[in-house]
C-alpha cells in the first residue's frame, strides 16, 4: 500500500472511531512513540500512541461530539511529499440553535515506514478567533463547561 492509500485507509478508520470510540482500530496506523503536535495559541505536543489517542478522544468530546453533525471538506491534497501526507481542510460544525461554525486548517502526517510517527495539525490564522467568538455567541452549547472546552481544544 502506498502512503496515499494508507492515509485514506487511516482517514476512513478514524471516521469509524469518531462514531464508535474504538481506538484499538487505529493502533496499526501509529508507531508506539507517535507524536501529535498542534500549533497556534493553544498548540501542544503529546508523545506516545496511547496518550495521543486519549488526547484525540478528549478533543472530539470537547466539541465535535456535542454537534448534531460535522463535515470535513478537503480543500487541497491529500498529497505525498516524501514520507509525509499533506492536506488542508475546512470543518463545519452544526448544533441546533446555533450558527454553524466553520474553521480551516491543515495537517501533516509523517510516516515511518507504514506507520504514523507524527501527526501535526495547524489551524488557520483566523480559526482560533472564529472558534472563541462562536463560543461566546453560543454559551448555551457548553454551559459551565465552556472554560474546560476552550482549554481542551
Amino acid at each position: 500500500m502506498n502512503l496515499l492509500e494508507l492515509y485514506k485507509a487511516y482517514e476512513a478508520d478514524f471516521e469509524k472511531t469518531y462514531v464508535d470510540d474504538r481506538w484499538s482500530r487505529l493502533e496499526r496506523y501509529f508507531t508506539e512513540d507517535a507524536v501529535y503536535q498542534t500549533y497556534g495559541a493553544a498548540g501542544r505536543r503529546t508523545k506516545g500512541r496511547e496518550k495521543v489517542f486519549r488526547r484525540l478522544q478528549k478533543e472530539l468530546d470537547a466539541l465535535p461530539r456535542r454537534c448534531n453533525w460535522r463535515r470535513v471538506v478537503t480543500t487541497s491534497g491529500p498529497e505525498v511529499d516524501e514520507n509525509r501526507v499533506l492536506r488542508s481542510w475546512v470543518m463545519t460544525f452544526h448544533i441546533e440553535g446555533a450558527a454553524d461554525l466553520m474553521i480551516e486548517g491543515s495537517e501533516r502526517i509523517t510516516f515511518d515506514g507504514d506507520r504514523i510517527a507524527m501527526l501535526e495539525e495547524e489551524p488557520s490564522e483566523t480559526a482560533e478567533r472564529h472558534l472563541l467568538a462562536w463560543m461566546k455567541l453560543n454559551p448555551q452549547v457548553f454551559g459551565k463547561d465552556q472554560e474546560t472546552v476552550i482549554a481542551t481544544i
